[in-house]
Order: C-alpha cells, then structure tokens, then sequence
C-alpha cells in the first residue's frame, strides 16, 4: 500500500468523508485503490442517563422520523469499503456492489454551536453530489439518511432533504441504519454505505426498525417522501438504473453525501 494515507476526523461524518476523498483520490489518480471507513469501540460499553431534551433516547430505541423519536443511542462498529475506477473493476472481475456516481463535501460554517446542524450546509453538500453526478435528483428513488433521531437532527435534516429533493417526484423511501446499530460514530457513514450497497444488491428497500408512525418532520414534507417498518421491493423503472444517496453530517458541520447507482 503505497498510495496517500490519511486520518480523518470529522466526527459523525468522518468515514463518508473518507469515502468521499478516496472517491477524489481513485479520479486523479493519486491510487489505483482505496480503503475507506471507520472505527468506533467503546470498551467497556456503558449506559447512559437520560436527560429530558438531550440527545441520548429514553428507551434505549433509535427512532429516526418516528413521532416517537426523542434520541439517539451509541454503539459501537467498524467498517470499511473498497473503492476502485470501474473500468478496472470489470477488467479485474471483482465483485461489484455499487457504483459511486457522485459526492459533495461542505462545511456548516459560522453556527451557534458545534453540535448545531444548519440547513444551508446540509444542503449544499446534497445539491453538490448530485450536480457532480449529472443527474436529475428526481431520479433518486431512496436515501440512506443520517437520521439521529434527535429532535434538531431529524428536523434539520428532514428541512434539507425537503429543500433538495421534495416536489421532484412522490415516494422516495427514507431509512437509516442507525435505527438498526444505533450511531456507531466514525463508522456511522461506511455503514450507510455498505447498507446501501446491499439494498442495490438486492433490489430492496430496507424496512426502518422502531418506526410505527410518521413524525412532524416527516408528516409536513407529505407524500413525496416515505418511511416503511416492512422491505419494500424497489422495482426498475426500465430508464436508467437504481439510484440512491447516503448522507453523513459531522459534529462541527462537515457534511458529506454520495449518490450511488446499481451495477
């Protein structure tokens, strides 16, 4: 392994941000090949307290969109993702996954706190990973979100997905894994990544653990955007292939967000 190796700390986004720099780095040829991901491990793994409108969840569920979402949980987890130019991959037989078509990076900049998400900064790392994608994002038919389940987060969120994608097309399916694994930290963003993989894999939107009805949030963007507790068959639409995005937004507001296309 000769390439450029980097450390990146960009809290909750940190391994999409590196996913998205091996991604910059695969296109200008600094590497012929890239792993890209993250590692958080808390030993020993501790409670928490539960403190009325902080950010952890009463009931030990993460509940992203959910009318019942009042936090997050940790977790612990590692991932890591293998990036190559496609040309090389099918010359090479590989196993192929996904295909990235596009990625965007911002900054939240000036906020009132560093744990404060801003609706301009999420959105502008969207519209720049679709802009570089060269697509319609009416086109999109799923997001792997952020999704916290905290109430600023989710709102925060829900605002920018509405922004970029809402009016573009009914029924775009929202999901998270953090309602599945809780918020792995650093390796919250290559485990929306490798999900997401395997929902283009096998042709499927994932059901959202804990969700039982739609919260505000998600109720005022109405019908252009859907949360499903069941797996949905996510069928061709005979244009153009499956398309999707994962969104990972750090604690300091660096933001990152991938479009990605089935093989």
């Amino acid at each position: 392994l000769k390439g450029p190796s980097v450390t990146v700390q960009t809290g909750c986004s940190t391994s999409l941000v590196a996913t998205v720099l091996g991604y910059q780095a695969l296109l200008s040829y600094q590497c012929d090949l890239v792993l890209a991901g993250g590692v958080s491990v808390s030993v020993p793994q501790e409670g928490y307290l539960h403190q009325p409108g902080g950010i952890f969840s009463p009931d030990g569920h993460c509940r992203a969109f959910d009318a019942r979402a009042q936090g997050t949980v940790l977790g612990s987890g590692a991932g890591v993702v293998v990036l190559k130019r496609l040309e090389e991959a099918l010359a090479d037989g590989d196993s192929i996954y996904a295909v990235i078509r596009g990625a965007g990076l911002s900054s939240d900049g000036r906020s009132s706190s560093a744990n404060v998400p801003r609706v301009e900064g999420q959105v502008a790392a969207m519209r720049a990973c679709y802009e570089a994608a060269r697509i319609d994002p009416s086109t999109l038919q799923y997001i792997e979100a952020h999704g916290t389940a905290t109430p600023a987060g989710d709102a925060t969120e829900l605002q920018s997905i509405g922004r970029v994608f809402g009016g573009k097309r009914r029924g775009i399916q929202l999901a998270s894994v953090k309602a599945l694994i809780g918020h792995v930290g650093w390796a919250a963003g290559a485990a929306s990544v490798i999900k997401l993989c395997k929902a283009l894999e096998h042709r499927c939107f994932p059901p959202q653990a804990h969700f039982t009805r739609p919260g505000a949030g998600l109720r005022a963007l109405g019908a252009d955007f859907e949360v499903s507790p069941r797996e949905l068959a996510w069928p061709d639409n005979g244009v153009h292939p499956r398309r999707a995005c994962t969104n990972g937004f750090g604690f300091g507001g660096t933001n990152a967000s991938l479009v990605m296309r089935a093989i």
